[in-house]
C-alpha cells in the first residue's frame, strides 16, 4: 500500500469513528456547520429553480451545483438543529437532480428526484416522479420507470393538474413504444396530445407528435409519419425548442432513409448533429451517428461508416445508452457478416441480443436473433438457422407488423425452400413481401428479391413470387 493511500485509509477511519461518537443533536448541529459553510464557500445560496418544466430544461447551472447533492445531503442531516434547512434541502435537491441529469448520471438524477418528491406533494410531487421515472427509462429500467409513472400519473389527477397528466401519458407511451407495445403507445400518445392540447401547451404537443411520428414509421404508415414530423417541427420551431428539432430533425432521416431518399436522409441527419452538438446533448447526437453510420455502409461509403459508428458507440458508452449501444452492435455484426466474418458477426449479435433483453427492447432482440438464424442459413446450419428462426418470429409476430418481421419471414421462406418444402415457403414469402410493400421499402424489397432468386435457383425451384429470374 502506497503511503497516500494508508494515509486516506486510516484518516476515513478515525473520521467516521470520531462522527460516531457524537451524540444525535451535535450531529446535526456539525451538518448544519458544514452546511453554510460550504453554502457560503460556493457563493451563498442560489435562487431557486423554476416550478415549470420548461423554464426548468433551459434554465442555466451554477458551477456550485457539482456540489448541490453535498449540500442536499448536510441539509438532510443538519434539519434537526436548524428547521429552515428543510428549504434550503429542496431548493438543493433539485439542482443536484438537474446536473446529473445533465452530467448524465442517471442514477444519481433519479435518487434526488425521488427524494425531492417526499418533500413536496401535488402536481410538484408527481413532476418530481415524472422526472425520476425518465431517468429510469434512461438506463433501460423500464418496469421502474412504469410504476414511477404511474405514481406521477395519480398525482396528476389527484391535484387536477392536466398538462402534468399529458406529459406523464407522453412519457408511458415513450416506453410502451420502446418494449415493442405499439398499439397501447399509439393510443396513450392519443390521450396525451387531447391533454397537452386542452391546455394549449404546444412545446410538449410537438415532443408527443416526434414520438408518434416516428411509431408511424416503425409501423410502416409512411405518410403520416411525414405529416406528423412536418408538424412536429413546425411547432419545434415555432416554441424554440431546439432539443425537439433534433430529434424530430432524426426521425426524419431515418425516414428519409427507409424510403431511399439518401441524399435527404444525410442532409437531416448532419442538420441533427449539429444541433445535438450546439445544445451539447451527447444522448442525442450518439442515436444521430449510429444511423448516419448505418446510412453510409449502404451507400458503400465503408471508411465513413466505421469511423461515424465508432463515434456513436463511445458516445453511446460516455453517457450510458446502453439501448442504443446494443443497436450499434447490431450494426457493426451486419458489417462483419458482409464482410465474411459469419462467426465474428454471430458473436456481436449475440452480446447485442443480451443486450437487448436487458433493456426489454423485444422488437430488437427479436430482429437480432433473426439475423443470427439468416446467418446460420447462408453457412448451411440449416437445423440450427429454423430453431433460432423460430425464436424469432415468435417474438415478432407478437408485436405485429414490422421491417424485421417482414425481413425474416422472407429468409424463413429461402430457409424452407432449402428444406424442400415449397409450399409453406411461399406461403411466408406472400406474407413477409406483403408486409414490405406496406411500408414502402423498396430497396429492402429488391435486396431481399435478389436473394430469394438466388436460393431458388440452387435450389433448383421457381422462384416464390412467380416470376422469372429476369422479371421485375
Amino acid at each position: 500500500m502506497h503511503a497516500e493511500d494508508a494515509y486516506l485509509f486510516r484518516h476515513a477511519l478515525v473520521r467516521d469513528a470520531a462522527y460516531e461518537l457524537q451524540p444525535p443533536g451535535e450531529r446535526a448541529w456539525f451538518h448544519s456547520l458544514a452546511f453554510h459553510a460550504l453554502e457560503a464557500l460556493l457563493g451563498g445560496p442560489p435562487d431557486d429553480l423554476p416550478s415549470d418544466d420548461v423554464d426548468l430544461d433551459d434554465a442555466p447551472l451554477r458551477p456550485a451545483d457539482a456540489q448541490a447533492h453535498e449540500l442536499a445531503g448536510h441539509a438532510r442531516l443538519g434539519t434537526p438543529a436548524d428547521p429552515a434547512l428543510a428549504a434550503a434541502r429542496a431548493i438543493y435537491l433539485r439542482r443536484a437532480a438537474l446536473y446529473a441529469m445533465r452530467s448524465y448520471r442517471n442514477v444519481e438524477a433519479a435518487d434526488c428526484w425521488l427524494e425531492h418528491s417526499e418533500l413536496v406533494s401535488g402536481a410538484a410531487r408527481g413532476e418530481s416522479l415524472r422526472r425520476a421515472a425518465q431517468a429510469r427509462h434512461k438506463m433501460a429500467q423500464e418496469l421502474e420507470a412504469e410504476r414511477l409513472l404511474g405514481l406521477a400519473l395519480a398525482c396528476s389527477h389527484q391535484s387536477g393538474a392536466r398538462r402534468l397528466e399529458g406529459q406523464v401519458l407522453g412519457n408511458l407511451a415513450s416506453i410502451l413504444e420502446a418494449t415493442g407495445c405499439a398499439g397501447r403507445a399509439e393510443e396513450l400518445y392519443g390521450l396525451s396530445l387531447d391533454a397537452l392540447r386542452e391546455v394549449d401547451d404546444q412545446r410538449s404537443v410537438g415532443g408527443v407528435l416526434t414520438q408518434l411520428g416516428n411509431l408511424y414509421r416503425v409501423t410502416g404508415r409512411i405518410l403520416q409519419a411525414e405529416e406528423t414530423l412536418g408538424l412536429a417541427l413546425s411547432i419545434a420551431r415555432a416554441t424554440a425548442n431546439r432539443r425537439a428539432e433534433c430529434i424530430a430533425f432524426g426521425v426524419l432521416g431515418q425516414l428519409y432513409q427507409n424510403t431511399e431518399r439518401e441524399d435527404e436522409a444525410e442532409r437531416v441527419y448532419l442538420q441533427a448533429c449539429g444541433m445535438a452538438r450546439e445544445i451539447g446533448d451527447s444522448w442525442l447526437e450518439g442515436r444521430i451517428l449510429s444511423n448516419l453510420s448505418l446510412l453510409f455502409e449502404g451507400g458503400g461509403r465503408l471508411n465513413e461508416a466505421v469511423r461515424t459508428l465508432e463515434q456513436a458507440m463511445e458516445l453511446h458508452r460516455e453517457v450510458g445508452d446502453r439501448r442504443a449501444e446494443a443497436t450499434a452492435l447490431g450494426f457493426e455484426a451486419v458489417r462483419m457478416s458482409q464482410q465474411g466474418n459469419p462467426e465474428g458477426a454471430i458473436l456481436v449479435f449475440e452480446h447485442a441480443v443480451e443486450l437487448h433483453r436487458e433493456t426489454v427492447n423485444r422488437l430488437f432482440e427479436g430482429g437480432m436473433l433473426g439475423n443470427i438464424a439468416c446467418i446460420h442459413r447462408r453457412c448451411g446450419r440449416l437445423d440450427q438457422a429454423r430453431q433460432t428462426f423460430d425464436k424469432s418470429l415468435a417474438i415478432l409476430r407478437e408485436l405485429g407488423p414490422s421491417r424485421f418481421l417482414a425481413a425474416h419471414l422472407c429468409d424463413y421462406a429461402m430457409l424452407l425452400v432449402q428444406q424442400g418444402d415449397s409450399t409453406s415457403a411461399r406461403e411466408h414469402w406472400r406474407e413477409g413481401a406483403d408486409i414490405i410493400r406496406s411500408f414502402e421499402d423498396h430497396r429492402l424489397m429488391r435486396e431481399t428479391r435478389q436473394e430469394m432468386l438466388k436460393v431458388c435457383h440452387t435450389a433448383g425451384s421457381l422462384p416464390l413470387d412467380g416470376t422469372q429470374k429476369g422479371d421485375g
